[in-house]
């Protein structure tokens, strides 16, 4: 084995380890908003990711606020926004 070898692999932590468990409100099919935010940010503070999943015939759509995907969002303002892709 070449001495110089790497042995270990990187730390990779996935979405589901650094933030906890998402907000969810809603059904299908009606409208479902999903929010995930760090640990310490508060409904009423931006620093959330929302997404919006609606049904369109058959097909399932994820929308975002303004289309992005940011940490940028109120959640308590979640029905206000303007989604899109």
């Amino acid at each position: 084995m070449n001495k110089d070898a790497k042995t270990t692999a990187p730390a990779v932590k996935i979405q589901a380890e650094w933030l906890p468990k998402p907000f969810i409100d809603g059904t299908l099919p009606g409208d479902v908003y999903t929010g995930h935010a760090p640990l310490g940010v508060q409904t009423w503070e931006s620093g959330w990711q929302i997404c919006k999943t609606t049904m369109a015939g058959s097909v399932q759509q994820n929308l975002y606020p303004q289309g992005s995907m940011g940490f940028e969002f109120v959640w308590d303002d979640r029905a206000t926004y303007t989604y899109g892709r």
